[in-house]
């Protein structure tokens, strides 16, 4: 838990932690404490001080104050604490770039279910939304979706960012988000078929045709997408934990599917996906580009530089 992070002042290391781990404190109890042996002198008066403006600000909810006293390494600490406040945010998008591409859809999961926020209809209600959390999850964030957000909102998000990328490679799964998903045995039904690459394919249908089926698929994917990072977390939480031998209890890992993430699935069985989609065609045409250029080779699905 959070409240047995000793890590917040200069002076205490990983080494110095683990004795004070030891003495089974937590927050409370170690200011009635004298200086474990191990921690020095300076690091313990200060780790005393900083202590009850953590604590209220943990007991509050005010994630600014816990960003600016917990180090940013460590706010996966904070998981447990902020399950039910963490905003999971994946957003969709006309293309790749953030400066000429513009936001489609922005689903948000708060663990138990999905606000889609769509461009045209209600876009402009997330920075009000998005302001009520003190933290938020993404997968690859802080390069993707985030600039995306900024762009379209100019508003500051919340101060604790978790991105589940650089944390779930700490935690030993590498690579984009549907290549974890499968490592942890997570199924889409329906939705296996889309990726990243065909939202926008899905956006430009709905727009050009106005046929309601190809909105709402690329909803569904979404929040789908949101939904499931509330499991990567979790999972991302556990793991560390059990790596850094922390005397942290694990949280557990919920079932993930559409309907308990209150996504409808209604009609979206019968979109078709575009061709080019298929992973089939897509590593033969990419097999022949690279012959073409005088290479050999195939393109990874899953590869680690995919962004969604």
């Amino acid at each position: 838990m959070l409240d047995r992070t000793f890590q917040v002042v200069p002076g205490i290391g990983p080494v110095a932690e683990r004795k004070i781990w030891a003495t089974e404190v937590d927050w409370e109890s170690v200011s009635n404490m004298r200086r474990v042996s191990g921690v020095a002198n300076k690091a313990w008066e200060k780790l005393q001080c900083v202590l009850p403006a953590i604590r209220e600000a943990a007991g509050s909810g005010d994630g600014g104050v816990m960003a600016s006293l917990i180090p940013a390494r460590l706010h996966w600490r904070a998981i447990p604490n902020l399950l039910g406040r963490v905003a999971c945010i994946d957003v969709e998008t006309t293309g790749l770039s953030s400066t000429t591409d513009r936001i489609t859809v922005v689903g948000v999961y708060d663990g138990q279910t999905v606000r889609s926020f769509v461009r045209g209809e209600n876009l402009g209600d997330f920075p009000a939304y998005i302001a009520q959390f003190p933290a938020i999850a993404t997968f690859n964030g802080r390069f993707f979706d985030c600039p995306f957000l900024e762009q379209e909102f100019r508003a500051a998000m919340p101060p604790i960012h978790l991105d589940l990328q650089p944390l779930l490679r700490a935690a030993g799964l590498a690579g984009g988000l549907k290549a974890i998903e499968k490592q942890l045995g997570i199924t889409r039904g329906p939705l296996a078929k889309w990726s990243g690459e065909t939202a926008p394919w899905l956006w430009r249908n709905w727009r050009q045709s106005g046929e309601r089926k190809y909105r709402d698929t690329l909803i569904a994917y979404n929040a789908l997408d949101a939904a499931v990072l509330d499991v990567l977390l979790r999972h991302a939480y556990n793991t560390l934990t059990e790596q850094v031998g922390a005397p942290f209890p694990a949280i557990n890992l919920p079932a993930v599917s559409a309907g308990a993430a209150g996504i409808d699935l209604i009609e979206i069985e019968d979109v078709e996906t575009p061709p080019w989609a298929d992973p089939w065609v897509r590593r033969t045409f990419a097999g022949m580009a690279m012959r073409y250029r005088g290479e050999c080779g195939f393109l990874d699905d899953d590869s680690e530089g995919q962004k969604k």
